[in-house]
């Protein structure tokens, strides 16, 4: 199944993400500012990471060999925090807003 087909299965088509979100995994160049609002906004919204590096990696195409490790770094971070709340802000699909 296409990367992409499989986290919108999650999230809702990419119509209803928000444009920044489009923004980050579409056009801009990955670096690690970058990596670590799509791995915010793929973690917050329970992506698995294998789902999200695949879509990550099919839809910018740019940077792939740095993609897991970040993304990866990301959601060890976070995972590790477990009684925290997520420690970055990203989009939430299930309540439309940032949090």
């Amino acid at each position: 199944m296409d990367p992409l087909a499989v986290v919108e299965a999650q999230l809702g088509s990419v119509d209803i993400w928000p444009s920044y979100v489009l923004r980050l995994v579409f056009m801009l160049e990955p670096n690690s500012c970058v990596m670590k609002k799509v791995a915010a906004f793929m973690y917050g919204n329970s992506v698995r990471l294998s789902d999200a590096v695949a879509c990550y990696k099919a839809c910018n195409g740019r940077h792939q060999s740095q993609v897991e490790t970040v993304l990866r770094k990301w959601y060890d971070v976070w995972n590790r925090e477990v009684n925290q709340r997520h420690m970055e802000q990203y989009y939430s699909m299930l309540l439309n807003c940032l949090a």
